[in-house]
This record gives C-alpha cells, structure tokens and sequence, in this order.
C-alpha cells in the first residue's frame, strides 16, 4: 500500500494542474474514503499521505465553497507544520493562488486562521463534507 499510495493522489495533482477539477475532486474524494473510516480513523499507513489528499479535496472544491477549502489548506498547513504527515507544501501554495483571487486577501487570511485551530478530526470531517458537495 506504502508504494502507491502516491500514484492516485499524484494523479490528481495532474488533473488539478490540467484544471479539471472535477476530475480530480472525484479522484481525491475516493482515496480519502480509502483513507478514513467513517468513523474517521485514519490508515496508519497512508497517514503520511493524508495532506495531500486534504490539500486536493480543497483545491478541487467548487467556486461556491472556497471560503471551506480555504479553511482546509489553513489546517493542512499547520497539521503538517506539526509533522502529522508529509506534504509538498510549495506544490499546494501555487494553486492557491486561485482561491486567493476569488476570496481576496482578507478572506483568505480569515480562513487559514479558522483551519489553523482546527483539530486532525474537524479536518478530515471538513474534508468529507467538501468531497461530497
């Protein structure tokens, strides 16, 4: 499981910087399903990869629901600061320059603040609720 688990979420990194989103929302919607249970225990194994799926299921979200995926990337960003798992921040930052443009800088900062005090569960529950909207 280790060795793949970067190949579907990298996937839809690609679709992500292809700007097809939908795709690549339905991608990440399904690994993190694989990932956590639905009582939200996470596989220890793919536990490092969690970011990646969080990040994506944000930057893959609808227009209508960035103010939420903003408030993801802001808990991703301080989960990883915190070593809960690996991530290729620099990646994440250049595509959310989109989320950026449309929410303006206030709300942006508004946001991060909001995911930064947020727990790894209320994360991983915000994240299901944006990959299923």
């Amino acid at each position: 499981a280790g060795a793949l688990a970067h190949v579907r979420p990298g996937l839809g990194q690609a679709l992500l910087g292809l700007g097809r989103r939908d795709e690549a929302r339905a991608l990440f919607a399904s690994e993190l399903s694989r990932t956590v249970s639905d009582d939200l225990t996470v596989d220890s194994a793919l536990k490092p990869h969690l970011g990646v799926l969080l990040s994506g299921v944000a930057l893959a979200s609808r227009p209508e629901i960035y103010p939420q995926a903003a408030r993801l990337r802001g808990a991703v960003v301080k989960l990883c600061d915190e070593g809960e798992f690996l991530h290729h921040e620099p990646f994440w930052n250049t595509l959310d320059q989109v989320l950026i443009d449309v929410l303006g800088q206030e709300t942006w900062q508004e946001e991060q603040a909001a995911g930064a005090a947020m727990t790894l569960d209320e994360t991983v529950a915000l994240a299901r609720s944006l990959a299923a909207a």
